[in-house]
């Protein structure tokens, strides 16, 4: 059977979580402290902003952004026009839409072993920590 690197990146990423970013020569990093110089710590799909203990992987941040108009919030909090600008901000996307105000868990994270849940209302949705295996 042949090796891919492709299979070898995609077996690391599952085992060493860093060996993906070496078979590429990207940098891994720690979410909640980012990246150095002109590089923003991207997240893995799953996991916005590492809240759950991720890594993710510096990778530059762009210098001219499209003009696409599709707002996201920032995992540092802050409402951008698009992925680009925030990743041009230097943070990665915590979720679709402006940012809510006052900040959920979505951004803020939750402690322990609890998780950010959607719970629904009679007339919204609101973003709440639970304990682990607890519905709204």
């Amino acid at each position: 059977m042949r090796r891919t690197s492709t299979g070898l990146a995609a077996a690391c990423s599952l085992l060493l979580g860093g060996c993906l970013a070496e078979v590429h020569g990207l940098t891994p990093c720690d979410l909640r402290e980012g990246c150095a110089g002109d590089a923003v710590c991207s997240s893995p799909q799953g996991d916005p902003c590492g809240h759950q203990g991720s890594f993710g992987l510096c990778l530059p941040r762009p210098d001219v952004c499209p003009e696409d108009e599709a707002p996201v919030c920032g995992c540092d909090g802050g409402t951008y026009d698009d992925a680009c600008f925030a990743q041009g901000g230097g943070t990665d996307i915590a979720y679709p839409g402006p940012c809510a105000s006052p900040a959920d868990c979505r951004t803020l994270g939750c402690p322990g072993t609890s998780r950010c849940h959607a719970c629904p209302t009679a007339t919204d949705v609101v973003w709440v920590c639970l304990p682990a295996g607890a519905v709204c």
